[in-house]
């Protein structure tokens, strides 16, 4: 026994050396293998492989090394293999959310805006029965879709439902109570209530083109003439009153010159005879009259003119300064206008959180 145990080790020995030097007692695993899954380091030596192969050796029994992993390829993962890999925590609907909201991703980077309109869109009911993902995010990414379309095709339809969404978008924020930032989104509505009012007036014309003044800057332009109408009502008023307040004055004057005529017909003297002839006496009594009831006539006329010309005059003054303030307005929206000629929509889509 002793010398068939020798001779076994003599010849282990020179299977050894037969295998030379360069072999390691250990051949590194699979290079497909991350670092972090090599198991630790035993204390027992594994057993070394034969001569001449390229084989990993075996893991020494009790250890928990793993297994050399299988071949793989370098294709990636399906959408449904990474969940269940690394986001296992997705319900179905948000997985089915998930792959419709990249393939809306790619048909919008690509101008295929009809079918990144469906697939937003499935991506949005999708995500109303998941607890997982963000609906508002997709609103937005929705509103971005039909805005584009509706740039695309001159689409008023397609503008205004871009505009509701962009809206429900904010609400469900607010609602939410997450941060959004609103100065943006304000200016989104801007910029499409500019759009929709361009195409609008555009569609109102056989060239395609607006022609003319807008309802506004005609509304403007009558609120104008009545203003103008306004002051020459005013200044009329206001002279007539002048001119009735004058001939008042007059008349009062004449009055009170015929009365001291009269007076004086008897040289002054109280008690003294009429120095007159009856015609002239007679004269004098009718023109102190007359000069009473036109001075009493003319000064009711002014007392009702003159108030009214004042009034119109301080009215057409006020509205003066409301149409210049009006004037401006429309200004800047016809400069607005103006751009959105050549306007295309801003803005990038929303990374949805499923």
């Amino acid at each position: 026994m002793h010398v068939l145990a020798s001779h076994l080790c003599i010849v282990s020995l020179c299977g050894s050396l037969a295998a030379g030097t360069n072999v390691p007692p250990r051949l590194p695993l699979h290079p497909r293998v991350a670092a972090r899954d090599v198991a630790p380091a035993t204390d027992a030596p594994a057993e070394p492989p034969p001569a001449g192969t390229d084989a990993p050796a075996a893991p020494p029994a009790g250890t928990d090394a793993p297994a050399a992993p299988p071949a793989s390829t370098d294709a990636p993962a399906t959408p449904d293999e990474a969940d269940e890999g690394g986001e296992g925590d997705l319900d179905a609907p948000a997985r089915k959310a998930a792959e419709a909201y990249f393939q809306g991703r790619m048909s919008y980077d690509t101008g295929a805006y009809d079918a990144a309109i469906e697939n937003f869109q499935k991506a949005y009911e999708h995500c109303l029965e998941s607890e997982t993902c963000h609906a508002p995010s997709l609103q937005f990414n929705l509103a971005q879709a039909y805005w584009k379309r509706g740039e695309v095709q001159r689409s008023l339809e397609d503008l205004r439902k871009a505009r509701e969404l962009f809206i429900a978008y904010g609400r469900a924020m607010e609602a939410r109570g997450e941060d959004f930032d609103e100065t943006a989104l304000q200016a989104n509505l801007a910029a499409l209530d500019a759009k929709i009012e361009y195409l609008e007036l555009a569609s109102q014309t056989k060239t395609g083109e607006p022609v003319g003044p807008t309802p506004a800057e005609l509304r403007l332009e009558r609120r104008m003439a009545t203003t103008k109408a306004l002051h020459v009502s005013g200044a009329v008023l206001v002279t007539a009153g002048a001119l009735l307040a004058a001939t008042a004055l007059g008349a009062l004057i004449a009055r009170g010159a015929t009365k001291w005529m009269l007076d004086q017909s008897g040289g002054g003297r109280p008690g003294a005879p009429n120095e007159n002839s009856p015609e002239d006496d007679r004269r004098l009594r009718n023109g102190y009259a007359v000069s009473g009831r036109v001075a009493f006539g003319t000064l009711i006329a002014t007392a009702v003119t003159l108030p009214i010309g004042i009034t119109l005059v301080a009215a057409a003054r006020i509205r003066d300064k409301e149409d210049r303030v009006l004037e401006e307005e429309l200004e800047k929206k016809r400069a607005l206008r103006e751009k959105t000629i050549a306007w295309t929509p801003g803005g990038a889509l929303l990374t949805v959180r499923f």
